[in-house]
């Protein structure tokens, strides 16, 4: 498993090299575009019991496939810090969980600055936990030509379990 997560850190890194390497053209007359973001996390359903906040960042390319259409491949890093709870005079700390999801989606422009996001693909996770099919729908506005806002739902699910949280993620396009 730290094998497969220091691959996906790599790629990660790559991707982010890239997008902070792409020559620098007018939104307008190209069909790739690059952003890399801030995410914040909520969890929310049984993940609220022993996590807390969760903040990280992602790189993102989107493709411009029909006027309407955009087609994505997402990559990030997200830290879920864990609660400490009193447990017969014990105090146990629910360890960190680090999230890795790779994520291929759609963007459908309802308006020029107003679309819907929905993604799936895989998450990886530390402490040997292994990989989880990840989805992730969302609502977006684009305020102003180079940033962009995302509120989502995002749910890694597992053997029957899922990690799920509402987010946010702020990005800076190129």
């Amino acid at each position: 498993m730290k094998q497969n997560m220091k691959k996906i850190l790599l790629s990660t890194a790559v991707l982010i090299a890239f997008v902070l390497t792409v020559k620098a053209q007018t939104s307008s007359d190209r069909p790739l575009k690059f952003s890399i973001g801030v995410e914040a996390g909520l969890p929310v359903g049984d993940f609220k019991e022993g996590y807390k906040f969760g903040i990280g960042g992602t790189a993102q390319a989107e493709y411009a496939a029909a006027e309407k259409l955009g087609l994505t491949l997402n990559a990030g890093y997200l830290s879920f810090s864990g609660k400490s709870e009193d447990i017969l005079g014990e105090t146990f700390k629910f360890p960190t969980v680090s999230v890795v999801p790779v994520l291929a989606g759609a963007k459908y422009y309802f308006t020029e600055n107003v679309y819907g996001h929905a993604q799936a693909g895989i998450s990886f996770f530390n402490n040997d936990g292994g990989s989880a099919f990840t989805y992730s729908p969302g609502i977006g506005i684009k305020a102003g030509e180079k940033f962009d806002i995302l509120v989502k739902y995002q749910a890694a699910t597992k053997s029957g379990s899922t990690l799920s949280f509402v987010g946010a993620r702020v990005a800076y396009n190129f």
